[in-house]
C-alpha cells in the first residue's frame, strides 16, 4: 500500500508489455501462427477446466458485501459498456452494468416465453435481470457455488421471481446435464465464465446438446486479438495468476469460432468490444473500493484476519489497476472483449 498509484500502473504496462513480447514469438509470424496451433493441440487434451476451486477461493471467498461496496447496482462483476469509455465519469457504474446487459440480452436474441440456460452466473447479475425482463421464460442458471446460489435465490424471492431456478452444478463433469436435461433450451449464455475454462471443444459440445435445433448460445469473454494463452505462475512475482486467476485462460479472438467448428454448433455472428470499456469498470471499482475502504476493511478482517487486511487492501487494489491498464493498452485494441453467437442447425 506504499506504492504510489502511478508506479503501480507504470509496472502494469511493463507487465504487458513483458506478456506481449512472450506471444509475439520475436514478431516471426510463423512461429507465433505454431504457437496458436501448438496451445489449441495442448487445449483439447486438458479436462474441460482445471483448480476451479482456486477460482472460487481467489475471486469469491469475500462476502457479498464488499461486491456491494465495489460493483454497481446489478453487481456485475465483468465488463461493463460505457456510452464513452475516455469519459467514464459521465456515466453511472450501475448504468454502464445495465446497458451492457441489455446489450448482451439483445445479441443472444433473447425473447419472452424462451427456456435459458446460463453458465457461470456470478453474483446474478444476468440471471435477476433476464428473469425480470422475460417474465414468462423459465431461467436455469449453474454456479458451482452455494453461497452465490444462496445469495441469488435470496434475491430473487426479494424480487417476486418465480421464474429463476439456480442449480449448484460442476460444468467439468456431466452432472450440469443431469440437473438441466439435453435438449431443453432455447438460449444458453454465458458472461466471462469460459476465462475459466480449459478444454472448448467438450464445453461447446455440452452447451450444443443442452440446446433445442434453432437454439443459440451467446458468449461473452475477454480476449487477445491474435494469441491464446494459459495464465501459469511463473515465480513469486506473478501475484496476478497466484492471487487472481491461478488455473486461468486468456482466449484468443477467433479460438471460439474455431472450437465450435469441432461440434455441432456453427458461428453466427461475433463482435467486438473494445478494451477501454473494461479499463472503465475496473477504474470504477477502484474508486469504490476506495470511496468504502472504512466498511471494506471489516469485510476483509472477517475474511483474510485481522493482520493480513492491509496485505489484501494492497492486492485488491493492484488487481484492478492491472485490470484497466491492461485492457487500456494500446487504445483497448489488444485484449478486448469478445461477443459470440453461435446457433445449432
Amino acid at each position: 500500500g506504499l506504492v504510489p498509484d502511478f508506479l503501480t500502473r507504470f509496472g502494469s504496462r511493463m507487465l504487458m508489455r513483458s506478456t506481449m513480447a512472450m506471444i509475439d514469438e520475436g514478431g516471426d509470424v510463423a512461429k507465433r501462427e505454431e504457437r496458436v496451433w501448438a496451445f489449441i493441440a495442448d487445449l483439447r487434451t486438458r479436462a474441460v477446466a482445471e483448480q476451479q476451486a482456486a477460482a472460487n477461493e481467489q475471486h469469491y471467498e469475500l462476502p457479498p458485501p464488499f461486491f456491494e461496496k465495489v460493483m454497481g447496482d446489478h453487481l456485475k462483476y465483468s465488463c461493463c459498456l460505457f456510452p464513452d469509455p475516455t469519459r467514464p465519469d459521465l456515466t453511472k457504474l450501475s448504468e454502464a452494468e445495465a446497458a451492457m446487459l441489455e446489450l448482451s440480452c439483445e445479441r443472444a436474441e433473447l425473447s419472452d416465453g424462451q427456456e435459458i440456460l446460463e453458465l457461470g452466473c456470478g453474483w446474478g447479475s444476468l440471471s435477476l435481470w433476464m428473469a425480470e425482463r422475460y417474465p414468462r421464460s423459465r431461467i436455469t442458471a449453474i454456479s458451482n457455488s452455494r453461497p452465490q446460489k444462496a445469495f441469488i435465490d435470496s434475491r430473487a424471492k426479494a424480487r417476486g421471481l418465480a421464474n429463476l431456478t439456480v442449480v449448484t452444478a460442476d460444468l467439468c463433469t456431466h452432472e450440469a446435464t443431469k440437473a438441466t436435461g439435453a435438449g431443453t433450451f432455447d438460449r444458453v449464455v454465458s458472461i466471462e465464465c469460459f476465462e475459466h475454462m480449459k478444454n472448448y471443444e467438450i464445453l461447446l459440445g455440452r452447451v450444443a446438446a443442452w440446446l433445442k435445433p434453432k437454439g443459440k448460445a451467446f458468449i461473452h469473454v475477454f480476449v487477445h486479438r491474435e494469441v491464446p494463452y494459459h495464465y501459469e505462475e511463473q515465480g513469486e512475482d506473478d501475484w496476478m495468476t497466484k492471487y487472481f486467476f491461478r488455473g486461468g485462460t486468456m482466449p484468443s479472438d477467433h479460438l471460439l469460432p474455431y472450437m465450435a467448428q469441432l461440434t455441432p454448433l456453427r458461428l453466427d455472428r461475433k463482435w467486438r468490444v473494445n478494451g477501454k470499456h473494461y479499463e472503465a469498470t475496473s477504474n470504477a471499482w477502484l474508486a469504490n473500493m476506495d470511496r468504502e475502504l472504512k466498511t471494506i476493511r471489516p469485510v476483509f478482517e472477517e475474511t483474510y484476519g485481522k493482520h493480513e487486511v492491509k496485505r489484501w487492501v494492497s492486492r485488491w487494489r493492484m488487481f484492478f489497476i492491472a485490470v484497466a491498464e491492461f485492457f487500456g493498452l494500446k487504445g483497448g485494441n489488444e485484449w478486448f472483449v469478445g461477443h459470440y453467437r453461435f446457433v445449432k442447425p
